[in-house]
């Protein structure tokens, strides 16, 4: 007896329903280039992931404002530091359905 396995297509033709790639790939400015006539496109996200806008702009707010060591100084900087770095473990948490401490 012979087994036939069949295997999913390697291409997919169309993006799923009501997913807007368009929309999607605005939010990523490093895609809004071209490589020679091409438009790029980044498949190498297990050496590095291409950053959205929101991402972008959190750093260049982070890096603007209360850059400085968290749990280690009493400046008001690193107090800053400190109060983001908890929320964002706090916003992560409840995202993945996790308690503190962990």
């Amino acid at each position: 007896m012979t087994t036939k396995h069949t295997q999913p297509p390697l291409l997919v033709q169309s993006a799923p329903s009501g997913l807007n790639v368009r929309r999607i790939k605005a939010d990523f400015p490093i895609l809004d280039q071209k490589i020679g006539d091409r438009h790029l496109v980044y498949l190498d996200n297990a050496a590095s992931s291409q950053k959205p806008r929101v991402v972008i702009n959190a750093l260049l707010d982070y890096y603007r404002k209360i850059n400085s060591n968290i749990h280690r100084g009493l400046h008001t900087l690193a107090e800053r530091a400190t109060a983001a770095y908890e929320q964002t473990r706090e916003h992560t948490a409840r995202f993945i359905g996790g308690t503190r401490p962990e």
